[in-house]
């Protein structure tokens, strides 16, 4: 969870330099695809592997 926050937090800061003023829709459009790969290559991985370390401690 805090995994995706940080991500969506960050992109959001990114973005706002250039999505001054625009609609929260077009806004949305734009951070989506890049928050999915981010999720999907990032945080989902790194979320796998703290997941499997307190697994093997516990065993």
């Amino acid at each position: 969870m805090l995994g995706a926050y940080l991500l969506i937090n960050a992109l959001l800061l990114a973005l706002t330099p250039v999505t001054g003023g625009w609609p929260v829709w077009s806004v949305t459009a734009l951070a989506v695809p890049p928050m999915v790969l981010g999720m999907v290559y990032l945080v989902m991985p790194l979320a796998r592997r703290v997941a499997a370390c307190g697994n093997e401690a516990r065993s």
